[in-house]
């Protein structure tokens, strides 16, 4: 999963990589470090400028977090990666679903502002 994440993300095709870590959906998640996993796909977006989308979908499944993990979000702020958050809405009450969380979540991760796109320009939008 992430080596084909890493190969999107060096294809530059892409204005930002979503689902980042959603192999994680049903709950299955290896322990140990899972760097040795999403390690690469970090690198490539730090080097790229690529940006990660934070999907309030995972609050609504089994894994009940979302997608990329707060532990992932760290990481990925300390880096400078930027990141726009979207609610992989299936259904019209799903809209938006848990962008309050999610703003939370990007806080205490250390991100200030958030991305959103025009034309394929990343616009930076302060977290209030």
């Amino acid at each position: 999963y992430f080596e084909r994440l890493e190969r999107a993300i060096e294809s530059r095709l892409f204005d930002f990589i979503g689902h980042f870590d959603l192999v994680k959906k049903f709950g299955d998640i290896p322990g140990g470090d899972l760097r040795r996993f999403y390690g690469g796909a970090l690198d490539r977006l730090e080097a790229t400028g690529v940006a990660m989308e934070l999907n309030t979908a995972g609050w609504r499944k089994p894994v009940n977090e979302p997608y990329p993990s707060l532990i992932i979000l760290r990481e990925a702020c300390r880096r400078g990666i930027p990141v726009l958050v979207n609610s992989d809405a299936h259904a019209p009450g799903e809209v938006a679903a848990d962008f309050d969380r999610a703003y939370a979540a990007l806080h205490d991760a250390g991100y200030r502002s958030v991305v959103r796109f025009v034309g394929r320009e990343a616009i930076p939008v302060p977290l209030e």
